[in-house]
């Protein structure tokens, strides 16, 4: 996958977020567990919950290297 690849597939998920929220009148929050919750499913029928898990952890316990935060 490529920088462009990854930034185009990003550019596509916020607009998914931001259309979902404004047609189901839901936060972008609990919008965002109902993404999870169908992530780890998704995971977890395809055998790789573990690394699923593990790259949860991973994001959780990172710090932003930049305190902004922008949605392009």
């Amino acid at each position: 996958m490529t920088d462009q690849q990854l930034i185009t597939i990003t550019r596509e998920i916020d607009l998914t977020v931001e259309n979902l929220s404004k047609l189901y009148e839901i936060s972008p929050l609990s919008l965002t567990a109902v993404f999870l919750a169908r992530l780890k499913l998704i995971n977890d029928v395809v055998g790789s919950s573990d690394d699923f898990n593990k790259l949860l952890t991973t994001v959780i316990e990172t710090k932003s290297k930049s305190q902004e935060y922008t949605i392009q």
